[in-house]
């Protein structure tokens, strides 16, 4: 007797070719009824009276000082990723997020920078289902981001978390406890001994410190600035500060997560990071063990920049494989006896943990195909014994 065990992927046959970015613009109720730009990237042979065919959404949040049309990369990677059925054709979203008075809004509500939360949770969203041909369903929606971007798309990915099926963050400040990371650094920028005198003209991480104050301790009562500032001319960190900066920390998010959510989450930093960010996405790792949430987390040889256009295919892929888990088929072609059978994790990221039972010694092959019938890989191909057998597929 032989057991043959057929997964199939299920990926559709994909067109090669190139995908269309319009430059779309939305009317934002949350930000006074203004014009905001945002770009949409159309996956190959997108027809837009094809209302029958629809796609998955990712919505891409650039870094401080960027706009809706930073990262034009990224639209060579979709055409890659597609074109060699890495993934399903897939829309991509990205709208700015350079409102406010610093030009860096970190996707928060604020009145320094507006309603930039309730703008793209909100608006954008809506605008994006009306006009496109999306799967206007959370399962089929994630979200994503870089820098300013990463710690926003996690933010809102965890705190609107019946919204999306996952995240994916890169070199993000995501531990707002982060701030002990950088303070030498800004004191070095703002004379270098007490009392400190601060701006955020002063050097990049005065800078982004301020405009991370625009985004979660804003005072409108304070002019020029508009912030409450989380350190004191000594030096110190103003707890009362801080704790509004904590308050939007992911992490207590990520524990209002309930685990019937299934919400994913996959992030990354290069361990040259020139801001600090290692310490603090090393931290959110740790803080998201204490509290037992399944994620992956990946750090590598690089600087804040300098491996996007490495590590952005693999946050597309974690999106891709999320919104569209593979389904498996299990076939025994001489059943006359009852295979047990269970795989995990479900979905499947980056492996698959196969475990099965024989009743009796029975060649055994397990082979993976994919939507078209070519095989992927023959994981078993072997006599074997009776009794409780394991492998996994990476």
């Amino acid at each position: 007797m032989k057991y043959s065990l057929l997964l199939c992927l299920l990926l559709p046959i994909f067109a090669i070719g190139q995908g269309t970015v319009i430059d779309d613009a939305i009317n934002s109720p949350a930000l006074g009824n203004t014009t905001q730009a945002v770009d949409v990237y159309l996956p190959p042979n997108y027809d837009a009276t094809d209302v029958n065919t629809r796609y998955p959404v990712i919505y891409f949040l650039h870094g401080a000082g960027g706009d809706q049309n930073s990262y034009p990369f990224i639209t060579s990677i979709l055409d890659n990723l597609i074109a060699n059925q890495s993934i399903h054709p897939v829309i991509m979203v990205k709208p700015t997020g350079n409102q406010g008075l610093y030009g860096s809004s970190f996707y928060a509500n604020s009145v320094v920078t507006g309603n930039v939360e309730d703008y793209i949770i909100q608006d954008v969203i809506t605008h994006i289902d009306s006009t496109y041909n999306t799967m206007a369903t959370p399962d089929k929606r994630t979200i994503m981001g870089h820098s300013m971007g990463g710690i926003g798309s996690m933010r809102l990915g965890l705190k609107y978390y019946p919204m999306f099926r996952g995240v994916a963050s890169h070199s993000g400040p995501v531990d707002a406890n982060g701030l002990q990371y950088v303070v030498q650094d800004v004191l070095n920028e703002s004379g270098g001994n007490a009392p400190y005198s601060y701006s955020p003209f002063n050097g990049v991480f005065s800078g982004l410190t301020y405009a991370i104050a625009g985004a979660y301790s804003p005072n409108a009562n304070k002019p020029f600035l508009f912030v409450d500032y989380p350190l004191d001319d000594q030096g110190a960190i103003i707890d009362s500060v801080h704790q509004k900066w904590l308050a939007e920390n992911p992490i207590r998010y990520a524990d209002k997560v309930p685990a019937s959510a299934d919400f994913a989450i996959y992030f990354d930093c290069g361990l040259q990071d020139e801001l600090k960010i290692y310490n603090m996405t090393q931290s959110f790792s740790d803080s998201l063990d204490l509290i037992n949430y399944p994620h992956i987390y990946q750090t590598y040889n690089g600087t804040h920049t300098n491996q996007l256009a490495a590590r952005f295919p693999i946050a597309i892929q974690f999106l891709d494989s999320i919104m569209n888990p593979f389904a498996v088929n299990v076939a025994n072609l001489e059943l006359q006896h009852k295979l047990k059978f269970n795989t995990y994790p479900n979905p499947v990221i980056d492996h698959l943990n196969i475990e099965y039972e024989l009743n009796d010694k029975n060649s055994v092959q397990f082979t993976v195909f994919d939507g078209i019938g070519q095989i992927v890989a023959t994981l078993v191909n072997e006599q074997q014994s009776e009794g409780i057998h394991q492998i996994q597929w990476n």
